[in-house]
């Protein structure tokens, strides 16, 4: 049995940590500074997506830059511990960026380093510029398709916390089919109660009364093709669709 190694330098995930870390040193030089031209994410030459596990997500996905960025944002405590924390070597004891940084530091238990928000990636996306900023404010909320496809998601520390103030983080999906190229199994735990059958019998050995069977290709009809067209399970229900 063979394990696959992630060489992460020689993969677009590496890059695109780089192109992070440019813009990280970027948007903190121009508050600074205030003298250099403002860059926006869709002039950065992002690499063409390779075949690593990283790529591949870019690939099904069709993530656009700022996406790309976002991604990366989420993954780099996890899988580049320290890039993030550029931001708050900069920031210090210069409040009035820190309030523009965002980002998470010292509220956790085991983590030192900065966790990104919301806050974070807007910084990094449109630095100061509120127009910019605003116009951003809607690709995060619940349709993100980062947050359909299950790529990241957001955690607020705080029922009174900001909108902005949600952590940003990858899934465990994303985490796990990065390191391994492998769809995600999750474990019996007390926050997912169930467990995965295995079995070497098919389908057509599955004996059932004809209205859990009915019940069963209904949800089945709904992972195949619900998803896709976006189609609620009643409506998959209304049109018999069959597997």
């Amino acid at each position: 049995m063979t394990t696959q190694r992630l060489d992460i330098q020689s993969t677009c995930l590496f890059q695109d940590f780089e192109i992070l870390q440019n813009l990280i040193n970027f948007r903190i030089n121009n508050l600074l500074q205030k003298d250099q031209k403002e860059l926006i994410p869709e002039n950065i030459n992002f690499t063409i997506p390779d075949n690593s596990p990283y790529g591949r997500i870019i690939q099904t996905h069709t993530l656009t830059g700022l996406e790309r960025i976002t991604i990366a944002t989420a993954l780099a405590p996890t899988l580049y511990p320290g890039l993030l924390d550029n931001l708050v070597i900069h920031c210090e004891n210069k409040n009035h960026i820190l309030s523009f940084v965002g980002g998470i530091t010292g509220n956790t238990k085991n983590y030192h380093g900065l966790i990104p928000t919301i806050e974070t990636v807007l910084f990094l996306l449109a630095g100061d510029d509120a127009t910019q900023r605003i116009g951003l404010l809607k690709y995060f909320n619940t349709n993100c398709k980062l947050i359909q496809q299950n790529l990241i998601e957001f955690f607020n520390p705080s029922p009174i916390d900001p909108f902005t103030c949600k952590a940003v983080l990858p899934t465990q999906e994303t985490i796990h089919f990065i390191a391994t190229a492998k769809s995600f199994k999750p474990e019996y735990t007390t926050s997912f109660p169930a467990s995965i059958l295995e079995s070497r019998q098919e389908w057509d050995d599955l004996i059932l009364d004809e209205k859990t069977i009915e019940e069963i290709e209904e949800i089945n009809a709904w992972i195949r093709h619900g998803k896709k067209s976006s189609l609620p399970l009643r409506i998959i229900k209304k049109n018999k669709i069959r597997i």
